[in-house]
């Protein structure tokens, strides 16, 4: 007799009262409770994740934003830059430097190269047309 009262009366007492106060008192906490554990978590993740993870990451961006600018920008700003600078730079010293050593080493390399060739190849013909040209 007594199971079959308590079983009818507590269970309507037991919903209607549990039902307002689980939802009263479960709800805020359950959100704060979620909230903290989700940002705890993420918290972690991130350092352990992204702590290591950033160096390299940051140092790839870093090199392929760097060498595809200085591909872009510096090719072109290379090649306009050093035509000029290297005519403005190498007419001068080429014609200060090498135009004296030109005639510095052309005169004795033209005389200790030429000089024998000359005897060499030029020697037999010139003897044999002088024969020929005086009787």
């Amino acid at each position: 007799l007594l199971g079959s009262l308590q079983s009818v009366m507590l269970g309507p007492l037991q919903s209607v009262l549990l039902g307002p106060l689980q939802s009263v008192l479960l709800g805020p906490l359950q959100s704060v409770l979620l909230d903290s554990l989700q940002s705890v978590l993420l918290g972690l993740l991130q350092f352990v994740l992204l702590c290591p993870l950033q160096p390299v990451v940051l140092g790839l961006l870093q090199s392929v934003v760097l060498g595809s600018l200085k591909s872009v920008l510096l090719g072109p700003l290379q090649s306009v830059l050093l035509g000029p600078l290297q005519s403005v730079l190498l007419g001068p010293l080429q014609s200060v430097v090498l135009g004296p050593l030109q005639s510095v080493l052309q005169d004795p390399l033209q005389s200790v190269l030429l000089g024998p060739l000359q005897s060499v190849l030029l020697g037999p013909f010139q003897a044999v047309l002088l024969a020929h040209a005086c009787p």
